[in-house]
């Protein structure tokens, strides 16, 4: 859901990261909430209305990719990881648990800004139609959920965009680049992972609707939406 500026939720154990980052935020003109663990966010969450969460890999009192997988279902929001520099691990685990981004420390306070701006402005710009249709796909832009006959799953946004975008192009071959261009932004080109991680995440929530056929791999390519004939 768009906002003329998002609330900003920032969980993280350190006083001087969490200080760091707020101040570049509220410089950039976001409003911002802090919570030092897993108890305190979910606090936060549950008295107040966030456009967006920046979540450390690394809680006192709980595990930060649990964490991200629950405000992610529970909440729909947008989620911004901060994770160890050497541990790619933690990069491909924080996409897998639901993270739109992430940020490795140690960080720059304008790239963290710059990363939570471009997050914020996908979520912001996700769809004009209300509803996509493509075949027995329909993708309901409002709620960002896709639903086949009488099931349906709900999405992040950057999984919205992703098999949105596919759904405007069926049976077409779309590029890796061509899709993290449009997906992320010109700023992520060459990051493939961000793509692969994400499209493994959907074609998990749509192997309830579609048993895992909706999307085809072309070796070395890119992604095609396959539509049966109705």
């Amino acid at each position: 859901m768009a906002r003329e500026k998002s609330s900003i939720l920032v969980v993280d154990d350190e006083p001087s990261i969490r200080q760091v980052v707020a101040r570049s935020l509220r410089e950039a003109g976001y409003a911002v909430e802090l919570a030092a663990d897993r108890a305190s966010a979910l606090q936060a969450l549950a008295d107040d209305s966030f456009g967006l969460v920046i979540l450390d890999v690394q809680l006192p009192d709980g595990n930060g990719f649990e964490l991200c997988a629950d405000i992610a279902s529970r909440y729909g929001l947008p989620i911004v990881m901060l994770t160890v520099l050497a541990d790619e691990c933690d990069v491909v685990r924080a996409l897998e648990s639901g993270a739109d981004d992430y940020v490795r420390k140690p960080f720059g306070p304008r790239e963290l800004t710059a990363r939570v701006a471009s997050v914020l402005r996908r979520v912001q710009t996700a769809e004009t139609q209300d509803r996509i249709d493509a075949g027995a796909l329909h993708l309901d832009a409002r709620s960002y959920r896709a639903q086949i006959g009488d099931e349906s799953t709900a999405l992040t946004p950057t999984e919205f965009r992703l098999l949105s975008h596919l759904a405007r192009h069926p049976g077409q071959v779309l590029a890796h680049d061509e899709l993290l261009q449009h997906v992320w932004g010109d700023e992520y080109a060459g990051e493939n992972h961000m793509l692969h991680v994400t499209m493994s995440r959907l074609r998990q929530k749509l192997a309830r609707l579609d048993n895992g056929t909706l999307i085809r791999t072309a070796p070395g390519l890119g992604y095609e939406l396959v539509i049966e004939p109705q």
